[in-house]
């Protein structure tokens, strides 16, 4: 993952470190947010405040239904963790793979990755999916 961040040029750098720092700033508000950036990369960006982890089946869900938005077979997760001061206090990446057509919740899974493509904002290739 580290690499894919750090192969991304300039500008879909600067694109999402502006997207991170947006939602950082709504951290007072919220425990954690998450989106979806697919502009060179495909990347779900979970930002959360210090001691506010989502649980994990959420990020795999949430992970999960990003598999069927951009109809990848994985998804790389970022987990950024901010202090009270809002620097940067752990990061965790995850890797997670499209959900099976077998299982039994795949209709309400592909379900979300509908009501989540109908909410996609797009601005030239830059999309996030609704915050949450």
């Amino acid at each position: 993952m580290d690499a894919a961040i750090r192969n991304l040029n300039d500008e879909e750098r600067d694109t999402l470190s502006k997207c991170i720092t947006s939602l950082k700033v709504t951290l007072g508000r919220h425990k954690y947010r998450r989106m979806l950036f697919f502009n060179g990369i495909r990347l779900q960006v979970w930002v959360c405040a210090s001691g506010w982890l989502p649980p994990k089946q959420e990020v795999r869900r949430q992970a999960e239904v990003a598999c069927l938005v951009t109809e990848m077979q994985q998804t790389q997760v970022l987990c950024l963790i901010f202090n009270r001061k809002r620097k940067l206090s752990n990061v965790a990446c995850m890797y997670f793979a499209a959900p099976s057509k077998n299982r039994s919740d795949y209709f309400e899974l592909e379900r979300l990755a509908t009501t989540q493509r109908a909410r996609t904002v797009s601005s030239q290739n830059l999309a996030r999916v609704r915050w949450d």
